[in-house]
């Protein structure tokens, strides 16, 4: 059965069965039902839209940006957002999700690396990741 079909028919399911998908438990049920059919459940919210806006902006814009380390919470990584693409630093394919994208950044070190966009999403909520003009 195809990725489409499990999720229509889990969608029809949810609403014979009269569902509230905004209850947090629910949702997780869904999640977790979902996962176990090998579904990806991964509703982006507002919040995450308007973390990856930010984060495609800088990269277009080549902005300098800085980074927490969120295991050491003390090492902060400064540098410049490049671009958007793959692991290698190679495009991504338009229909591709760009959560599942790569952000180029050259540290103020010189080194190139590449963070996935779902972690900076979530740093960026948190506050650990932001645009920072620095020396």
């Amino acid at each position: 059965m195809s990725e489409q079909k499990m999720i229509k028919e889990a969608a029809e399911l949810i609403d014979h069965i009269g569902i509230d998908l905004s209850d947090d438990q629910w949702q997780e049920t869904l999640a977790s039902d979902l996962h176990s059919l090998g579904v990806r459940y991964d509703p982006l919210t507002v919040r995450d839209a308007l973390a990856i806006s930010e984060i495609i902006l800088w990269a277009g814009r080549t902005a300098k940006i800085a980074r927490l380390d969120r295991r050491t919470e003390s090492d902060v990584v400064y540098g410049h957002a490049r671009s958007i693409g793959d692991r290698d630093f190679g495009f991504i394919h338009g229909d591709q999700d760009v959560r599942d994208a790569f952000l180029r950044v050259t540290t103020r070190s010189g080194v190139e690396v590449a963070w996935p966009i779902r972690e900076l999403v979530e740093d960026y909520k948190d506050h650990l990741f932001t645009q920072y003009e620095w020396s």
